[in-house]
């Protein structure tokens, strides 16, 4: 069984799907006779070449991170290439999905996930199992990330069992513990990189800039 892993994060060579697809790649090699590929799924020639690659896997798994609600550009740019090379012929694969968001609640990817399989709806590629990670900024790293990793292995036994599931994973914290645990983690970077709490709350970028630098002027 060939299962290629395609991180689709605008970040993806420092991202946290890169660590993501890592860990399940560990949970799938535990299995004999499984081989794992790795792609990123970024610059023209990244997602040309993971494309290639789904001609001969098993299984796809798609590693990204929300944005604004949505997938992000390399998803549609990887979808943009599947739909052509795939317009004529069946895909031999089926197709995986683990999305994180910064959210603290996993169901905030739901939108993301239902973008993912209407395309594979319309392109007739099969539709395989999904794992929502909430909080997925934050909880790697934490005593909460054995809960990801769990996670992580629930969803390589599906994929090689061949059993669709759908997981969720989110660190175990009300919201405003969450919210406040993330102010604080912004208000210290802001103050590594010389900025206060009031520019980092301005509504425009150009107006923090310019409070820290008053000659500075937009032309």
């Amino acid at each position: 069984m060939e299962v290629l892993i395609v991180n689709a994060s605008p970040r993806a060579p420092i991202s946290h799907s890169k660590e993501y697809g890592r860990l399940l790649g560990e949970c799938l090699c535990k299995t004999e006779n499984v081989c794992v590929q790795h792609t990123i799924a970024l610059r023209e020639k990244q997602v040309e070449e993971s494309v290639v690659r789904t001609q001969t896997a098993d299984h796809v798994v798609l590693v990204f991170p929300l944005y604004v609600d949505s997938v992000p550009v390399t998803v549609l740019s990887l979808f943009s290439k599947l739909a052509q090379i795939y317009a004529e012929k069946q895909a031999p694969f089926v197709m995986h999905v683990v999305i994180n968001c910064g959210f603290l609640e996993s169901y905030q990817n739901n939108t993301a996930v239902s973008i993912v399989r209407l395309f594979c709806k319309r392109q007739g590629i099969s539709f395989g199992s999904v794992l929502r990670i909430g909080s997925g900024e934050a909880i790697l790293g934490t005593p909460f990330q054995k809960r990801v990793e769990a996670a992580l292995n629930k969803l390589a036994q599906s994929i090689i069992s061949g059993e669709a599931q759908t997981y969720s994973v989110q660190m175990p914290l009300p919201k405003w513990l969450f919210i406040r645990a993330g102010n604080r983690f912004w208000l210290k970077r802001g103050q590594k990189n010389g900025l206060t709490r009031a520019q980092m709350e301005a509504e425009e970028v150009k107006d923090a800039r310019q409070a820290k630098n008053p000659k500075n002027t937009t032309r």
